[in-house]
């Protein structure tokens, strides 16, 4: 009798810890967006718990077996009950619909396609051609520091004359130069300026009495109302050679001045970085090993710096050596494509909690340098004409077309627009910067035809 009674103790505390692990994440059918506020419950009864922002839910429940109804209930949308065995085994989100669609309406409706290619308007031009630049989006102004201006144009050759040369640093003189066709020209140019877009107003504005240092292939980030700018190379003055820059300029959106710290471990061309609460990362980039051959030495170290103490610390190596791009979504830093001799085709993420690393995805061809953006759980990827959707919690990856071609931009999406921003254009062997900038509508995106899809629900093995 006693061994019963043992034995039905710890069956009850077996199901009761059992059911304290029963957690989940639901989002939106259509959007596949995440759901808050969702009333999670099972059995009918009225206690449960709710959805957060990021659509996660965590039920404890009690007396329950795996063939009991867990019931999933919110306004405006048609009510969802799954067994407890169901929601344990699922690897996969739980979906609502809205309660004006049928689920075969749902079905349907994600056939029709409105677009063959996703459309755009174009925006005020960038006062001259950028590319390789960094930028932050700060409420609704966007901030562009320095960036890249040189071009390469093969036409027909002759040497340039001392005050032809001279007048080559004027992005304007280069274009027109370049438009004439008549010489073949290498020219190297790196901006010092600080661009601002106001969104509302659709205008761009040079910070007259504010310069940075000409440099490009560097990061831009945000914390506490400064502007930080870092990493990348820096032009001697004959524009001859390369230097890594091994500051950080700190840009006060309030009073407009720079401070400089020289302390940057991490001198890096093409390195991936984000700021984290109140630290900034940087991971990975490449360094110049010989100035002759152009040959290069991809780094996989990882840097923290503590915004508040200023103090450095090395947080160890990535999986890979490699110049890459990143952004940040949720708690994981997702870093995309790449460059480490070939261009590079994988998603992978670093967990800023456990500090670990998981392959995602792999995209459909290579991307040497994406521009990355990001909208609750969907990461935004475009580089030549492609622009790819990959949705974090479902591992979906989709690919749309879209006519604009452009390497090294940047994006970003503010009240459901997406806007690209400047780049680099490859057109009959001439090689310029880019000043057109793109908006899209987020809902033109899932609206348009899907030319490939995939879904990677477990862990892509291969680059």
């Amino acid at each position: 009798m006693r061994n019963i009674l043992a034995i039905g103790i710890v069956m009850l505390f077996a199901i009761q810890s059992f059911a304290q692990s029963l957690e989940g994440v639901i989002l939106d059918s259509a959007s596949k967006a995440p759901l808050q506020g969702v009333h999670v419950y099972y059995n009918n009864q009225i206690n449960g718990v709710v959805s957060d922002s990021e659509g996660k839910f965590s039920i404890n429940y009690e007396e329950a077996t795996l063939n009991d109804s867990i019931y999933f209930s919110m306004l405006n949308y048609n009510k969802l009950s799954l067994s407890v065995r169901e929601v344990l085994s699922r690897k996969s989100p739980i979906l609502m619909v809205e309660a004006s669609e049928s689920l075969d309406e749902v079905s349907i409706s994600s056939n029709k396609k409105n677009f063959k290619s996703v459309p755009f308007t174009e925006v005020e031009n960038l006062p001259f051609g950028l590319f390789d630049f960094g930028s932050v989006l700060i409420e609704d102004k966007i901030y562009v520091v320095s960036g890249n201006t040189s071009l390469e144009s093969h036409g027909f050759a002759r040497k340039l004359s001392a005050e032809e040369a001279q007048n080559m640093a004027e992005p304007d003189n280069i274009m027109k130069a370049l438009s004439q066709n008549t010489f073949s020209i290498n020219h190297k140019e790196y901006s010092s300026v600080l661009l601002i877009y106001d969104i509302k107003d659709n205008k761009w504005t040079k910070e007259d009495h504010t310069n940075f240092s000409r440099r490009a292939m560097h990061q831009a980030g945000n914390y506490e109302g400064k502007i930080y700018s870092f990493g990348g190379k820096t032009l001697s003055r004959n524009r001859r050679y390369e230097y890594l820059d091994n500051t950080i300029e700190i840009y006060n959106i309030a009073n407009k001045e720079i401070s400089i710290d020289e302390t940057n471990p991490h001198m890096a061309v093409n390195a991936a970085s984000f700021i984290y609460k109140n630290s900034l990362v940087i991971m990975g980039g490449s360094v110049k090993k010989d100035a002759k051959t152009e040959d290069k030495e991809y780094s996989n170290k990882i840097h923290l710096q503590n915004l508040k103490t200023g103090l450095w610390y090395d947080l160890g190596n990535m999986p890979e050596s490699k110049e890459t791009q990143g952004i940040l979504v949720h708690q994981k830093f997702y870093m995309v494509g790449g460059y480490n001799g070939q261009v590079l085709k994988g998603i992978e993420s670093y967990d800023v909690k456990t500090r670990k690393w998981k392959r995602e995805a792999l995209l459909f061809e290579e991307m040497a340098q994406p521009a990355l953006a990001t909208k609750n759980n969907l990461l935004y990827i475009y580089e030549n004409g492609k622009l790819c959707t990959f949705n974090v919690i479902t591992k979906e990856l989709k690919e749309y077309a879209i006519s604009i071609n452009r390497f090294a931009p940047t994006m970003h999406i503010y009240d459901h627009q997406l806007y690209i921003i400047g780049g680099l254009n490859d057109y009959n062997h001439n090689l310029t910067p880019q000043n057109g900038v793109f908006k899209i509508n987020l809902n033109d995106i899932e609206n348009s035809e899907v030319k490939r899809s995939e879904n990677f629900g477990g862990i892509a093995n291969a680059n």
